[in-house]
């Protein structure tokens, strides 16, 4: 979504990275990675709707 905010030339852009790993950089993208755990449940919703 980020990505795509950017090639619509909006600006003030600000990523959250609550995944695993590095956080992903991109350019003219703030990235912010979480230091918190998913929320109850997350997991189980995204396995339902992508596998």
């Amino acid at each position: 979504m980020a990505v795509t905010a950017r090639e619509h030339e909006l600006d003030n852009i600000t990523f959250h990275w609550v995944g695993e790993g590095e956080t992903p950089e991109e350019k003219n993208i703030t990235s912010i990675s979480s230091k918190k755990s998913y929320s109850e449940g997350t997991k189980e919703l995204l396995e339902k709707h992508i596998g």
